[in-house]
């Protein structure tokens, strides 16, 4: 075929196309009263297919079979989206000397998963363009779909050597090609072809170890990253590969070995140093990790996140020394003094240093990015220091900056509110609960917190009412169906829904105590004593607790068993004297187990199983 024929070839198809435009054109303006525009769009181009192809079968029927009816016959069914039947019609041209018409029947034929036609014009473009790339490539990935793993090996080792291809880039677009459209199992076969048949080659053992960790293949992953990091040892991204891939594999000594090789190899790498070291403490040579770190902090470090690194590997090996050097030169880069003060704090917090640990907190600057974190953590440690006051005031002035971001408000008042309820200032927290719940009014969280503080204050229907809101929202929020649940039970009313929602609850995570105990509650107050006592038993052995121990002893004193409530009643003080469930249960029943010394002073008391 000469280039007179692909000029005509143009020509024909340009003529076939502007005249069905023309024609639709004309159609399009007869149809100007259909009131859809998009009905209207889609008939319009219908019609323009049909056109086309009338238009195009009578030019055909004139060219009785030669090489224009069978590209022009290809492009319309290409048309059409059957790139099957075009690359058969392109395949009949497969003799033609004209590449550009070969390289249009692969492109169809691999549309059409037609990998036999796309093979069988391959060779026919090799028969004119002997180092074509594109050639070599359709024959490899064809080959490669007809899982003839010879045929698709003589494919690459051609694209590797065609004129405008290099190793790096053949083997990036094969992996690309594999991993996009290979099926998985063909895709592990040829992975593993690539990496027995090409030894010597760096890209094509990189490109191996690649594919196999996305493949899932983990040991030819190694064994392809080890030979890649073995033919260029000068290469950092070999050296990643076999860490990463250790590590994913859980073989610690295997990272550890795999660091020691990167670092001997880019002794000044501190990502490498910072594995390293951290590899070391996983298999317990501390002294070891203690000596790199140290070595390491005697020169001098600008990388932030590398210190970050080399204070908490300091802190987990408890040389505070170190640890305390890596947080002031972390503290001297630009912008990170804040950082160090909030991990001096943490570290402080850890070995109890309460003192320590208010110090730093409360030195983190407000414009600092962890200053919420930093008072929410003060809080805590002021609160531990019996400086209740403090902690909340300090709560309150962070809810109350107006430069917190949404985010930042949110935890504000997560933390302010939860030690609100915690402090039993239930008033106050139902306040600023009130505040949250304008901001965010479905938020699950705050209406369950507001729930327990109207709980605890005599006003259950406010509470109910929100619990309901909750599994509105969230039909298995499982505390909100327990809470409700055992809201009603408590109250001795609406039994069977009670009994409902703890059910629910139960299904969602059967063996939670607390819900135990609820499922317990709600049977004695239907009046189903056997049943309450095994919820309830079961409870107290799963967490043995002052009002778990309340509802269970108060079951067996209504079955008649009061000796074995009192014993439980006794354990229960022991837990916790001060709970009000327990006290108000003991006050009504047994009044004089008040009198009684603790039970570890009592051998004679028999709890039982408990």
């Amino acid at each position: 075929m000469t280039k007179r024929f692909s000029t005509l070839y143009m020509s024909l198809l340009t003529s076939v196309l502007l005249t069905g435009c023309t024609t639709a054109n004309h159609a399009a303006s007869a149809a100007d009263d259909i009131a859809d525009a998009q009905m209207q769009e889609q008939a319009d181009n219908e019609r323009l297919a049909e056109l086309i192809r009338m238009h195009a079968e009578a030019q055909m029927r004139s060219l009785s079979g030669g090489p224009v009816f069978n590209v022009l016959s290809a492009e319309l069914y290409a048309h059409r989206g059957e790139y099957g039947t075009a690359a058969e019609y392109y395949a009949r041209l497969a003799g033609t000397n004209d590449a550009a018409i070969l390289e249009r029947g692969i492109q169809l034929a691999i549309f059409g998963q037609r990998y036999d036609l796309a093979e069988q014009m391959a060779e026919a473009l090799f028969e004119i363009a002997p180092r074509s790339s594109r050639a070599a490539g359709a024959r490899t990935i064809s080959a490669l779909q007809l899982d003839d793993l010879d045929s698709a090996q003589a494919g690459l080792n051609r694209w590797l050597s065609a004129d405008d291809a290099s190793p790096e880039q053949v083997f990036y677009e094969i992996g690309e090609y594999l991993q996009s459209s290979v099926e998985p199992a063909k895709a592990v076969r040829f992975t593993r072809h690539i990496a027995q048949n090409y030894p010597d080659s760096y890209h094509a053992q990189l490109t191996s170890a690649k594919l196999a960790l996305s493949f899932g293949v983990p040991e030819l992953a190694l064994k392809a990253a080890q030979q890649a990091r073995d033919i260029k040892p000068d290469r950092t991204l070999p050296h990643d590969l076999i860490v990463m891939i250790s590590s994913e594999s859980g073989d610690a000594l295997g990272t550890l070995d795999a660091l020691e090789q990167a670092h001997q190899q880019f002794p000044a790498e501190l990502r490498y140093i910072s594995g390293l070291i951290e590899a070391r403490i996983s298999v317990g040579e501390n002294a070891k990790a203690v000596a790199l770190l140290e070595n390491t902090l005697n020169n001098s470090i600008a990388n932030p996140q590398m210190l970050r690194n080399f204070a908490l590997f300091a802190n987990k090996l408890q040389r505070m020394d170190l640890a305390e050097r890596a947080l002031k030169a972390l503290a001297e880069t630009s912008g990170n003094a804040d950082a160090a003060q909030l991990l001096r704090g943490r570290f402080a917090l850890e070995r109890k240093d309460l003192p320590a640990a208010e110090l730093a907190f409360s030195s983190v600057s407000q414009h600092a990015q962890g200053y919420v974190s930093a008072q929410i953590l003060l809080a805590g440690v002021r609160a531990d220091l019996d400086q209740q006051e403090k902690a909340i005031e300090g709560l309150i002035n962070l809810a109350k900056l107006p430069s917190l971001d949404e985010n930042e408000h949110y935890r504000a008042l997560i933390a302010l509110t939860g030690f609100l309820l915690e402090f039993e200032r239930r008033e106050q927290a139902l306040e600023w609960l009130d505040v949250a719940l304008a901001q965010w009014p479905d938020d699950k969280d705050f209406l369950m917190r507001r729930a327990m503080a109207y709980f605890f204050t005599d006003r259950s229907d406010r509470a109910v009412d929100d619990l309901r809101r909750i599994i509105e929202l969230d039909e298995d929020h499982a505390p909100a169906l327990n809470a409700l649940g055992y809201t009603l039970a408590n109250e001795n009313r609406d039994l069977d829904q009670a009994y409902d929602y703890i059910a629910r609850a139960l299904v969602i995570e059967p063996n939670n105590p607390a819900y135990l105990d609820s499922m317990g509650w709600v049977k004695y107050r239907m009046g189903e004593l056997e049943s309450a006592y095994e919820f309830l038993s079961d409870a107290f052995k799963l967490e043995p607790n002052a009002e778990i121990g309340a509802h269970l002893g108060k079951v067996l004193w209504d079955m008649g068993e009061n000796e074995a409530a009192r014993a439980i009643w006794r354990r229960s003080i022991e837990l916790n004297r001060d709970d009000q469930t327990l006290r108000d249960t003991i006050d009504k029943n047994a009044p004089e187990l008040w009198d009684e010394p603790p039970v570890s002073e009592n051998s004679g008391v028999d709890t039982g199983d408990y």
